[in-house]
C-alpha cells in the first residue's frame, strides 16, 4: 500500500453543441380588389424567437480508481491536519480493520475514530507530510514523516513536552467507491520512546517534513514481475541461510534504511554483518509472504517473520522465546538487483515478545456513540490489549497524475530479513 507533487487529477471537459435558428418568408397578396375597402393592414407582428433552454450542465467527470484512492487518502490527511478524528474515520467502511503492526486490530469506524483521537491527544497539532506513494490495483502504499510534541499521555507515558519525529508507512486496501476496508500502519514505537527519554536506545534524529511527493503507479509490465521475482529470491536466501545468494541479490553499493536503526546500512560488507547476526539469532526463521507488488522499478512487500530467539541479538541474550514480526519492505532494483531498500517495522513488537518491555495498558472502552465526544475514551479494550496507540496516517495533499487504473495483478512474498534490521 506513491515529490514534486507528481500526482494530479485529470478533469474531463464536456462541450455543448450550438443551436440553429430558422427564418420564415411571406406570400404575395391577390390582384383582385374587394367590394368593401379593407381596413388598413396592421403592421406585421415581429417574429419572436422561441426561448432557447439553457444548455444542460456537463456531467461530473468520472474519477478513475487511482484518483478515487488518492482523494480518499487526502480526506484522511485533511482530518489529521485539522485534528478531526471523525473525518479520518469517515474514509473507512463501517466495519473496516485498522492495524498498527505490532498490535491487535482495531475493528469498526467508531473504534478507529477513538484510537485516532488518542493519538491526536498525545501529540496535539502534530503534522505529517507524505514522502512517496505507490499504487497497484486496489492497494495504495504511502510513506510519510511525522513531527510533533509529546504533550499528552502516550502508551502509559505522561507528557514530556519533548519533540518527536519519525518515519512511517501505510498500506491501504481501498474499495471501488474509494472507501478503505483495511489499513496497516508501520512505525517504530522504540524511536518515540527513545526521543522522549523513556528508553536508553539511541534515538534517530527527528527528520524534517518532506516538501514534495514522489509517486509511482504500476504499469503491469513484464519488468515489474521480474523485479518481484528477484525480491522473492532475496527472501528465499534468508530462509535457506545462503549468504552468497543473499548478497548476490544486491548491488555492491547497496544502501538500506531500516527505520528501527539509528543509521543507514551501506555496502555489502554491512549487509553480510547483518545477515550473520540475524540468522544466528533466529536460525529457524521462516518467511510468510502476505503482499508482494512490482511497481515500476520498485517492489513493495508486507511480510511476517516467525522464529525462535536462539542466539544473541546484539546485547540481548537468547531468550528461547518464539516471535512473529511484521514488516513493510520497499526495494528499488537496478539491473535485477537491489540497489536501495527501506524497512518499516515496530521494534516494540520484538521487545514485547521477548519479555523485555511490558505491553501498554489498554485504553478505556468508549460508550456507544461517544467515541468522538471524549478524548479520554479509547478504542475497544479487547481489540487494543497490548497495542501501541495507533499513529497518524499521512497528512499531505497529493494528487494523481496517472489516470489509468493501476494493474491489479500481483504476487505474494515477503520477509523481515533485510540489511540493517
Amino acid at each position: 500500500m506513491r515529490r514534486t507533487n507528481v500526482l494530479g487529477i485529470a478533469i474531463v471537459g464536456l462541450s455543448c453543441g450550438a443551436l440553429m435558428l430558422v427564418g420564415c418568408g411571406g406570400a404575395e397578396g391577390s390582384e383582385m380588389k374587394p367590394a368593401i375597402a379593407p381596413a388598413p393592414a396592421e403592421p406585421p407582428a415581429p417574429i419572436v424567437q422561441a426561448p432557447v433552454d439553457a444548455a444542460p450542465a456537463p456531467a461530473a467527470p468520472t474519477k478513475s480508481a487511482a484518483e478515487l484512492q488518492i482523494a480518499t487518502m487526502n480526506t484522511a490527511y485533511e482530518g489529521w491536519n485539522g485534528g478531526d478524528a471523525k473525518k479520518v474515520a469517515s474514509t473507512f467502511t463501517e466495519n473496516a480493520t485498522f492495524i498498527v503492526e505490532g498490535g491487535p486490530e482495531v475493528k469498526g469506524r467508531e473504534a478507529i475514530a477513538a484510537a485516532v483521537q488518542q493519538t491526536m491527544t498525545a501529540f496535539p497539532k502534530g503534522k505529517v507530510a507524505v514522502a512517496r506513494t505507490f499504487q497497484k490495483g486496489d492497494v495504495v502504499i504511502v510513506e510519510w514523516v511525522f513531527n510533533g510534541t509529546h504533550a499528552g499521555d502516550f502508551m502509559g507515558l505522561k507528557p514530556t513536552q519533548k519533540p518527536v519525529g519519525f518515519h512511517g508507512a501505510t498500506v491501504a486496501m481501498i474499495n471501488a467507491d474509494g472507501s478503505i476496508r483495511e489499513q496497516h500502519d508501520y512505525l517504530d514505537a522504540g524511536t518515540i520512546m527513545a526521543q522522549v527519554g523513556a528508553s536508553k536506545q539511541k534515538a534517530r534524529p527527528i527528520p524534517p517534513l518532506p516538501t514534495s511527493v514522489e509517486s509511482h503507479v504500476a504499469k503491469g509490465s513484464p519488468d515489474e514481475e521480474k523485479n518481484a521475482d528477484a525480491a522473492k529470491a532475496f527472501y528465499a536466501a534468508m530462509e535457506k541461510k545462503s549468504e552468497a545468494q543473499f548478497t548476490g541479490a544486491m548491488t555492491d553499493a547497496v544502501e538500506y534504511e531500516d527505520f528501527t536503526q539509528p543509521q543507514m546500512s551501506k555496502g555489502k560488507a554491512e549487509a553480510k554483518k547483518f545477515y550473520g547476526v540475524w540468522t544466528k539469532a533466529f536460525p529457524d526463521a521462516k518467511q510468510t509472504p502476505t503482499t508482494l507488488l512490482g511497481i515500476e522499478d520498485f517492489v513493495v512487500s508486507e511480510s511476517l517473520m516467525s522464529g525462535t530467539h536462539k542466539g544473541a541479538l546484539g546485547p540481548i541474550a537468547p531468550t528461547k522465546k518464539s516471535v512473529s514480526l511484521h514488516s513493510l519492505d520497499i526495494f528499488q532494483l537496478k539491473d535485477g538487483k537491489i540497489s536501495k531498500g527501506w524497512t518499516y517495522s515496530n521494534g516494540g513488537e520484538l521487545m514485547m515478545q521477548l519479555g523485555l518491555i511490558k505491553p501498554p495498558p489498554p485504553p478505556a472502552k468508549p460508550a456507544p456513540g461517544q467515541a468522538h465526544a471524549d478524548e479520554s475514551k479509547g478504542a475497544d479494550a479487547k481489540s487494543q490489549q497490548g497495542r501501541a496507540v495507533p499513529p497518524p496516517t499521512p497528512n499531505a495533499d497529493i494528487k494523481a497524475t496517472n489516470t489509468a487504473d493501476p494493474s491489479a495483478k500481483g504476487a505474494s512474498g515477503g520477509t523481515k530479513g533485510v540489511p540493517g534490521n
